[in-house]
């Protein structure tokens, strides 16, 4: 299962410095599932996509992918995503 990360940090954390602590638990994913950085026109090619909250202060970057987000739909990702309802949400 191929899972994509979408990582967000604030633009007023130096994304190098904060590496570290995002390294290591995507290292911990890596030990049962095949993972991908991706972007948010790049969900397509994921099973799951899954946001990665790295810093705080990205709030304004989250509101600018979810309605991407809203969009997906389970026949896109192979059966393995599901919305719980987002897509309904208006």
């Amino acid at each position: 299962m191929k899972i994509g990360v979408i990582s967000l940090v604030s633009d007023v954390h130096d994304p190098s410095a904060v590496a570290g602590n995002s390294n290591t638990i995507l290292s911990l994913l890596k030990k049962s599932f095949e993972i991908e950085e991706i972007n948010i026109s790049e969900i397509h090619r994921v099973d799951i996509p899954i946001v990665f909250i790295v810093t705080g202060g990205t709030e304004h970057k989250f509101k600018k992918i979810f309605p991407g987000l809203l969009h997906i739909k389970e026949n896109e990702h192979r059966g393995h995503w599901k919305t719980f309802g987002l897509v309904d949400i208006q």
